[in-house]
């Protein structure tokens, strides 16, 4: 009957410290939802007043994505048998600071 009894209030207690435990997430969860701002629809007026882009802005998006394209196409090529690729330059090469001065 004792241990009955025992393993009864352990149930209870560690039901209540889960639900406690919930109870904090939740809390948690609901200040989080309120205090992120950045989650909210944009402006439906801002995104309707941007209209439609021009024929020249397409073709310049167009013209830049195939150039990036044909710049990855490039740098993934393999190189030729017997030749070894040069390694790109670092983030402090001379190669860039010479570009920025000239």
């Amino acid at each position: 009957m004792a241990l009955l009894l025992q393993v009864l209030a352990n149930g209870i207690l560690l039901g209540g410290l889960y639900a406690l435990m919930a109870l904090g997430l939740a809390l948690v969860w609901g200040v989080i939802l309120v205090l992120d701002l950045t989650a909210s629809e944009p402006n439906a007026r801002l995104v309707a007043g941007q209209g439609i882009p021009s024929v020249s802005e397409i073709r310049f998006a167009w013209k830049q994505k195939q150039l990036l394209m044909a710049d990855l196409a490039f740098a993934l090529e393999p190189a030729p048998a017997g030749k070894s690729s040069p390694a790109p330059p670092g983030p402090h090469s001379d190669r860039q600071t010479d570009n920025l001065n000239t």
